[in-house]
C-alpha cells in the first residue's frame, strides 16, 4: 500500500517539464520562421532575375522584354524593345548572360517591408549592369542610383 505522500512532487515536474518544452518549442517556432522568412522573402524576385537571365540565354528577347513590364500591348514609353535589343541583345555588351558574375546584391527599402532587390552583375571587364526587381508587381528595371543608397546587404 502506497502512502499519502509518497506522490508528491509528481504533478509539479511533469508540469516543469511542460513548461520547459513548451518554451523551448516556441523559441524554435520562432527561430526557424524569423529564418524563413529572411531567407525565403525575395524568392520570388530572384526567381524573376534567374527567369530573366533564362530568357536571355535561349534570345527570347520579347519574353525577357515582357519582364521589364513592357508588352506589344503595353508598350514601355521609356524603355522601347529598339533600347531593349540595344541593351542586352545579341550586339551589346550584355550579349553573353551566361558569363554574368554577380557582384553585389541588397535588399532595398524598410527592414520588414523591402521595396525590391539590388542586383550588380558584371559582364566582362568593361560592362555591369545594376538590376532592379520592384516588389509591387515584380517587374525588372535599372537600378537609379539613390536606390543604391537605402540598400542593405541582406539577400
Amino acid at each position: 500500500m502506497s502512502t499519502y505522500l509518497e506522490k508528491y512532487g509528481h504533478g509539479e515536474e511533469r508540469r516543469e517539464k511542460l513548461i520547459k518544452w513548451t518554451v523551448l518549442g516556441t523559441l524554435a517556432v520562432l527561430v526557424l520562421g524569423t529564418v524563413c522568412y529572411f531567407g525565403l522573402r525575395n524568392y520570388p524576385k530572384r526567381r524573376a532575375l534567374n527567369q530573366f537571365f533564362e530568357l536571355l540565354e535561349k534570345k527570347d528577347y520579347r519574353a525577357a522584354h515582357a519582364l521589364w513590364g513592357c508588352t506589344e500591348e503595353k508598350p514601355c514609353r521609356d524603355y522601347s524593345y529598339e533600347r531593349f535589343l540595344r541593351d542586352w541583345g545579341p550586339d551589346s555588351p550584355a550579349a553573353n548572360p551566361e558569363t554574368a558574375t554577380l557582384v553585389s546584391k541588397a535588399t532595398c527599402g524598410p527592414f520588414f517591408k523591402p521595396t525590391g532587390i539590388l542586383r550588380i552583375y558584371q559582364f566582362g571587364p568593361e560592362y555591369s549592369a545594376s538590376l532592379w526587381v520592384n516588389s509591387d508587381d515584380g517587374t525588372i528595371g535599372f537600378a537609379p542610383m539613390i536606390q543604391q543608397k537605402q540598400c542593405t546587404i541582406f539577400p
